[in-house]
C-alpha cells in the first residue's frame, strides 16, 4: 500500500488522485457487512459488533479478518476480545499507530511531552461533541492557550475536526480507545475516562421504537383520536400519509440529523409533512433538545418545499416541564410510553415498550 500511495499521489501522476474519507455507515448497514463477512453470525451479534464499531467498515472488515484460529462471534463478550485486541495489537492500532507517527511532528510540539499527552488522553472525553478548552485546563492546571494551541495541532493532523469556531472530537471509539491505551497507560495522577460504547439494548430498544412509530404512520388513514395521546386537549385527526419513511438531513451547526419518521400528504393544494422523532432511554427530554428537533423540521419543511409540518416528539423517558411548556408552544405534539402503547393497541400491533 506504501508503494502504491506513493505512486499514485507523487511524481508524474501526482495531482491526479486525491483522498476520499472512508465514513462510517449505519449501525444497521455495518450490520449487513458483518453478516456478509462473517457468515453464521447472528443478526443480532452483527449489530452488536457493528454499534461497537460505530459502523465503520473499515474497523468491521479487521474484526472479521481477525488474524487468529479459532475466532469466536457467538457471544458480545467474545466480540468485545476481538475489539480489545484489534485496537491494542492488531490492525485497527497498527493503523493509528502509523498515523500517530506520521504526524509526530505536529502532536509532538510541546515544552512538555507529558503535558501534551494529557491534553491529548483528556481529548477523548468529548467524542463527537464540542471539545470544553477551558474545562481540560482547569483539570490539568495550565493555561487554555496552551490547550487551545495543541487542540489545532491535532486539527491539523486530521485527528480534530472544526465547525462554526468550535473543535469537536471525531465520532469514532476506535480512535479514542487507541489513544487512551497509547497515552493513558503513561500517565500518572490522571482520571480514568471510559471511551467503551455502552447503552446497546437501549439501542435495540430505540430502533424497535422507530419502527413501531413508522409503523403507526403506514396505519393511519384519517380517522379522529382522543387528543390526550398526543399532549393535546383537541382530538388529532392521524392524515392517510401518501410517502412514509424516514430521513437525514444536515444542519449547520452539528452536521447530519436523521428524522426517525416522516410522512407527507396533500390536502387540497397544501402539502403537509409529519416528522416525528424517538427518543428511547430513562431521561426525559429536554428544551435543548427540541430546539433541535425543531431546527431539523425546519431544514426537513424546506427541502420537501411542504407547506406546513407538524412536528411529534416520542420519549420513553418522558419531558422535563420545560420541554413540555415549548412543545405547547410551538404547536408540537408529544406522546410518552403509556400513550404510545395505547396508539399500538389501537391498531393491532402487538408490540409493547417496556
Amino acid at each position: 500500500m506504501t508503494m502504491i500511495f506513493r505512486t499514485v499521489m507523487g511524481g508524474a501522476l501526482g495531482g491526479r488522485f486525491g483522498f476520499k474519507y472512508l465514513k462510517p455507515m449505519a449501525i444497521e448497514d455495518g450490520a449487513l457487512l458483518a453478516e456478509k463477512l462473517l457468515p453464521g453470525v447472528s443478526h443480532e451479534l452483527a449489530l452488536y459488533l457493528s454499534y461497537q464499531l460505530g459502523g465503520h467498515p473499515y474497523y468491521i472488515t479487521c474484526c472479521a479478518k481477525f488474524d487468529f484460529s479459532g475466532k469466536d462471534f457467538s457471544t458480545r463478550e467474545n466480540i468485545d476480545r476481538v475489539i480489545d485486541y484489534e485496537v491494542t495489537r492488531g490492525k485497527i492500532y497498527g493503523f493509528w499507530h502509523t498515523h500517530f507517527s506520521i504526524n509526530r511532528e505536529l502532536i509532538n510540539q510541546d515544552d512538555d511531552t507529558e503535558l501534551g499527552r494529557k491534553i491529548i488522553y483528556y481529548f477523548t472525553k468529548y467524542n463527537n461533541r464540542p471539545v470544553e478548552i477551558g474545562e481540560i485546563a482547569s483539570k490539568l492546571n495550565v493555561s487554555k492557550e496552551k490547550v487551545q494551541a495543541k487542540i489545532e495541532k491535532l486539527h491539523q493532523a486530521d485527528l480534530v475536526y472544526d465547525s462554526n469556531f468550535r473543535y469537536y472530537a471525531f465520532n469514532d471509539y476506535m480512535l479514542m480507545r487507541y489513544i487512551q491505551y497509547s497515552f493513558g497507560a503513561e500517565l500518572e495522577n490522571v482520571d480514568a475516562i471510559d471511551v467503551k460504547a455502552k447503552g446497546f439494548d437501549n439501542y435495540l430498544k430505540g430502533k424497535l421504537l422507530e419502527m413501531l412509530i413508522q409503523n403507526l404512520f403506514h396505519s393511519f388513514g384519517g380517522e379522529e383520536l382522543p387528543g390526550e395521546l398526543f399532549g393535546r386537549e383537541e382530538p388529532v385527526v392521524v392524515p392517510k400519509f401518501q410517502q412514509v419513511g424516514s430521513v437525514k438531513v444536515k444542519l449547520p451547526t452539528s452536521g447530519e440529523y436523521e428524522i426517525d419518521a416522516y410522512g407527507e400528504y396533500g390536502k387540497g393544494t397544501e402539502k403537509i409533512i409529519w416528522v416525528a422523532e424517538c427518543k428511547y432511554r430513562e431521561r426525559p427530554v429536554n428544551t435543548d433538545e427540541v430546539e433541535k428537533v425543531i431546527r431539523a423540521v425546519e431544514v426537513v419543511k424546506k427541502e420537501k418545499a411542504a407547506d406546513k409540518a407538524v412536528v411529534w416528539l416520542v420519549s420513553a423517558g418522558g419531558f422535563t416541564a420545560e420541554a413540555k411548556s415549548l412543545l405547547h408552544q410551538r404547536g408540537c405534539f408529544y406522546s410518552t410510553e403509556p400513550e404510545i402503547n395505547a396508539l399500538a393497541k389501537s391498531y393491532g400491533i402487538t408490540v409493547t415498550l417496556k
